[in-house]
């Protein structure tokens, strides 16, 4: 669904957030329509009004920011308002999504870089606890894949077994966040309902049904399901899972289809998931492999995506540690953009690569603390670097770079103060 948001506040009334879909109306077998909710103002600040707005398309929800440095978050799907607070006592004038973390960004008059994101962790237990709506914080667990309605979604499911609704059974289990209710147990109490009429599916293949219809089964699921499949000769169901991506394969699945089909047997052992590459480096740091860990890493890494941060970041520390003139180079291919800057600065600074220390630190208290220290920083570079800094913060720095050898950086110093 594709839905046109903005907000407005006018004259001394409070404001609106509107939501409107926009495109093919009710394309979808609820169609959205149009909402809206408002949007609240605190009385000693009257003249406040809405300036800008983002959205989060992973997390579906509005951040709205105020002139007066106000932030209204709201659900879009529900137009519900979930959060307010004051993050700036001056005009934010521009903003942009900071998809890393499904946030928002934004750049105040005197020039400070905010950042707002969603404890995600906290998200669902904030809507439960403070704003006490169950159905918005079910929605957004499940939608988001968030955690803190557990016990919600449980108890949900076990209402719908006692009443006999499999089906919607089913569906509250395949919702439910983190694959909370996909379990051996949740198998073991559709296997303990009572046999179907003659005709019917019974509990455990509904809930089956429900699963391969929404997505892929699990391991203990494809187990549980294809045992009977086998048993029964119908191994065609089973490769036409496999086909469809429905399974997740398994050494144990492949055991169970051996008996029966070796060539399905085979194409399962084949297709089982490969080890996740920060177990591979770490097997392959543990017998000093740091070559091969690095080419490895760099091979997975190449195509250069967010949510590989952690990854990003984890290869570097190996090689900063290890190998930093390794570092220095993968630093300087720009191959990597996600990692976790502030680390990586604080490290290259431990071993000496001042330069790039420099290149990732923001805070002045670092920037000084690095430039004094530094060895080995060419003229060259030194020049250009000093024509990013202010005039203030560059006599800062000047100063530290003499505190810390005035024999040595007296001269390029000099250079500086003449640029």
């Amino acid at each position: 669904v594709n839905v046109f948001c903005f907000s407005v506040r006018s004259g001394g009334a409070g404001g609106k957030l509107h939501a409107i879909e926009v495109g093919q109306l009710g394309s979808v077998a609820a169609p959205y329509g149009k909402k809206q909710s408002d949007l609240f103002f605190p009385a000693e600040i009257e003249a406040d009004f809405p300036v800008a707005m983002q959205t989060s398309d992973r997390l579906g929800l509005a951040y709205v920011v105020t002139k007066f440095g106000y932030i209204h978050v709201y659900d879009l799907e529900t137009a519900t308002s979930i959060y307010l607070n004051r993050i700036s006592d001056e005009t934010i004038f521009v903003t942009a999504p900071y998809e890393l973390t499904g946030g928002i960004i934004g750049v105040n008059r005197k020039g400070q870089v905010l950042s707002v994101s969603i404890d995600e962790d906290n998200l669902v237990p904030h809507v439960l606890t403070v704003m006490r709506n169950d159905q918005l914080a079910l929605a957004l667990a499940a939608r988001c894949d968030l955690p803190g309605a557990g016990e919600l979604f449980a108890k949900k499911f076990q209402d719908f077994l006692d009443a006999k609704s499999y089906i919607e059974a089913a569906r509250v289990a395949a919702a439910a966040p983190r694959g909370s209710l996909r379990t051996p147990e949740t198998i073991r109490l559709f296997q303990e309902q009572p046999a179907p009429a003659a005709g019917q599916a019974s509990p455990l293949l509904q809930y089956f049904s429900v699963l391969l219809d929404l997505g892929r089964l699990n391991k203990v699921e494809s187990l549980e399901l294809c045992r009977p499949v086998l048993q029964q000769g119908r191994k065609q169901l089973a490769e036409k899972w496999l086909k469809e991506d429905k399974l997740e394969c398994s050494e144990e699945l492949g055991d169970l289809a051996r008996p029966v089909d070796l060539l399905l047997a085979l194409s399962i052992y084949e297709a089982e998931p490969p080890i996740e590459l920060s177990d591979a480096m770490d097997i392959l740091m543990e017998h000093k492999l740091l070559k091969e860990c690095t080419s490895l890493a760099l091979n997975v890494l190449k195509p250069n995506r967010p949510e590989d941060a952690r990854l990003q970041t984890k290869i570097l520390e190996i090689n900063i540690n290890e190998a930093p003139q390794v570092a220095d180079a993968i630093l300087s291919s720009g191959m990597f953009t996600h990692y976790d800057r502030q680390r990586v600065a604080n490290l290259c600074e431990k071993v000496g690569l001042v330069q790039r220390a420099l290149e990732h630190f923001t805070d002045m208290y670092d920037i000084r603390r690095a430039i004094g220290s530094g060895q080995g920083l060419s003229p060259e570079w030194l020049l250009q670097y000093f024509g990013t800094l202010s005039p203030s913060d560059s006599m800062d720095c000047l100063k530290a770079m003499l505190a810390g050898n005035l024999r040595q950086n007296l001269q390029i110093c000099a250079q500086i103060a003449a640029k």
